[in-house]
């Protein structure tokens, strides 16, 4: 998968806008990744879908200088700010301050219609 990073992090210029109140759905993989780290209790489903759970307005994983597990962050997290908008069309969030800093440009935006099909087939699976 490619990068939509243009080398400058949103953790470097003290940006954490889209860990605020977080909607990060999560698939199968994600779960598995971070409980086999050790991490508990995360997750929160709503509208029947596995999300990242807020603690105090914000995700889980954010502490006072950042995500403290930026590295083994889900694949959402990782292909935001592209987002998949209204209608399929695929973007950067215009609520992101950041969006200039990053281009998608050479990445296959098709992980990301992976990803949230992956979401939708495994949350449309009850366990």
């Amino acid at each position: 998968m490619g990068s939509i990073r243009d080398g400058s992090s949103c953790m470097e210029n003290g940006c954490f806008i889209c860990c605020l109140e977080t909607s990060m759905p999560l698939s199968q993989a994600d779960i598995d990744w971070l409980s086999a780290l050790g991490y508990t209790d995360f997750t929160v489903v709503v509208d029947d879908e596995r999300r990242l759970r807020n603690l105090n307005w914000a995700c889980f994983f954010l502490e006072d200088y950042g995500c403290r597990i930026y590295e083994d962050r889900p694949e959402g997290c990782r292909l935001y700010p592209l987002i998949l908008g209204k209608g399929g069309a695929i973007g950067l969030d215009g609520d992101c301050p950041q969006a200039d800093r990053f281009t998608y440009t050479g990445v296959d935006v098709s992980n990301l219609r992976e990803l949230v099909n992956r979401i939708r087939r495994e949350n449309a699976v009850k366990p």
